[in-house]
């Protein structure tokens, strides 16, 4: 990409959403260890408002934008421009399955108004661009589905699709409700999802699960 635009770094996101924050799943970038460990060591993502943004929307974040609208962020920024990284720069949000969220961020060293005419011209590119490499990048990583479910894990979840509660499921199976709850956390764990929902979901669209 940086050799099609002219920008000086990239920065590629999927973040887990969870109770305690966001833990990311995989990060890539441009910007150097220096950067990343300067970012972690000072917690920046607790003011980040690009990450702040994210949680509540899906359009295109412009840091300048970002950055007046949250001043408590100066610090950030401040250091960011104190290593030499420009702070004129986009983050794209990117679709991905709930409950993550992923984003491709590009910065450039521009004027603004320069900076205004390249995102006219280019963000549905930028935008494009992003949405083909998050998907190569899933390719990469899709976890292993088919065949991964025990027989055990596989009743389980057939009950469980069939709307049984959990202690209905253990007496049907003659096991013990931790038992299936043991069970079902496996079998989330499993297809990468956070609830018996998305697991019934994910095995009947792999074909690990049928309904009749």
């Amino acid at each position: 990409m940086q050799s099609i635009f002219p920008v000086r770094g990239l920065l590629y996101l999927e973040a887990q959403i969870g109770f305690q924050g966001l833990r990311a799943v995989r990060l890539s970038h441009t910007f150097g260890p220096h950067v990343e460990d300067m970012y972690r060591a000072r917690r920046f993502y607790r003011i980040d408002p690009v990450l702040k943004l994210m949680m509540t929307g899906i359009r295109p974040i412009n840091w300048e934008d970002a950055r007046r609208r949250f001043p408590d962020s100066e610090p950030l920024f401040r250091t960011l421009e104190k290593l030499d990284v420009p702070t004129q720069g986009i983050s794209v949000p990117l679709l991905t399955r709930s409950p993550r969220i992923a984003l491709l961020s590009i910065n450039a060293d521009m004027q603004e108004a320069e900076w205004r005419r390249f995102l006219r011209a280019h963000l549905r590119d930028l935008s494009f661009l992003g949405a083909m490499f998050h998907a190569a990048e899933q390719d990469r990583f899709v976890p292993p589905l088919a065949g991964t479910l025990t027989l055990r894990e596989s009743e389980v979840l057939h009950w469980i699709a069939a709307g049984k509660t959990y202690w209905e499921t253990a007496k049907i199976l003659g096991i013990t409700e931790r038992t299936v709850r043991f069970f079902m956390t496996n079998v989330r764990a499993k297809l990468n999802t956070a609830t018996n929902s998305q697991a019934v979901a994910q095995a009947t669209a792999t074909g690990l699960l049928t309904i009749p």
